[in-house]
């Protein structure tokens, strides 16, 4: 994958999926973060979600069942 460098940061996150404002089920989420872009819009003072706003960057599991 292209977008995938050195400075590319890998977070796991538990996901919630919310419906009329309750938690409906959970899951696993990978997130892609571009350091380099993210921290160059930082020093800016400027949102930052270009360094998320890319083809792919987020991998959701299968979410479970209800809590």
């Amino acid at each position: 994958m292209k977008f995938i460098s050195q400075d590319t940061r890998f977070e796991g996150e538990i996901c919630f999926l919310m419906m009329n404002k309750q938690i409906e089920a959970f899951g696993f989420g990978l997130d892609l973060t571009k350091a380099d872009t993210q921290n160059k819009m930082k020093a800016k003072g400027l949102p930052w979600e270009r360094a998320k706003a890319f083809d792919n960057f987020t991998v959701l599991g299968e979410f479970i069942g209800r809590i």
